[in-house]
């Protein structure tokens, strides 16, 4: 099964439009989870996502905020899963394949970590089944996932390592560029950091 995770920072845009269409088309994902949209589903043609074999499946309740992550599948994998939790960070689905049900989750991490403290407790809770949780964390493991700044480990990152381990998730490797996310910051040029990350749980690994 492939999975798409992807943090558009605006989906508003046609660059940002044909390159999810590229995406689509040469990876073919069963799963699709888009993040940081900044526009209202209705202002996207439901042509686009047609155009992609894609269904829109549900999105991220945030009150009255406007939701921040989307999440689209194949037909055939959305009538076969159901929405566990859905909150202003985190949206959980269980899917069956074949005989085999599991689950995987959509993050988008708030950027300060008190509020990422109930993150974490919110999937600390959920036990069950082989999970895998993707998306963007809001938070590096230690400096080495940091191009520039502190070398001593800072709280945030010392709880993102607690909640790992209380969790039982473990931080998969990844393939491509060492950081995920850049800004650019005055006087201190460009820094990087990798953000954005999957995580599954020794069930996952063995399923």
């Amino acid at each position: 099964m492939i999975f798409l995770s992807w943090n558009t920072n605006g989906l508003g845009n046609d660059h940002t439009k044909n390159s999810m269409c590229y995406y689509c088309h040469t990876y073919s994902p069963d799963w699709v989870a888009i993040y940081e949209l900044k526009v209202h589903f209705h202002t996207i043609n439901n042509s686009f996502w047609r155009g992609l074999n894609l269904s829109f499946y549900t999105e991220n309740v945030r009150v009255n905020l406007r939701p921040n992550i989307w999440s689209f599948g194949k037909s055939e994998h959305i009538n076969n899963s159901r929405i566990i939790h859905s909150s202003i960070q985190y949206i959980l689905i269980e899917t069956t394949v074949s005989t085999h049900t599991w689950c995987f989750g959509y993050v988008h991490a708030r950027s300060t970590h008190i509020p990422r403290r109930e993150l974490w407790s919110s999937i600390c809770a959920y036990t069950a089944n082989p999970l895998c949780i993707m998306g963007d964390f809001n938070v590096v493991l230690g400096a080495h996932e940091r191009s520039r700044g502190a070398r001593n480990p800072s709280l945030p990152s010392q709880e993102f390592r607690a909640f790992l381990d209380e969790a039982n998730l473990h931080n998969m490797d990844n393939s491509g560029p060492q950081f995920t996310w850049v800004t650019r910051r005055s006087n201190h040029g460009y820094v990087a950091a990798r953000l954005d990350r999957v995580l599954v749980n020794d069930d996952f690994l063995d399923f």
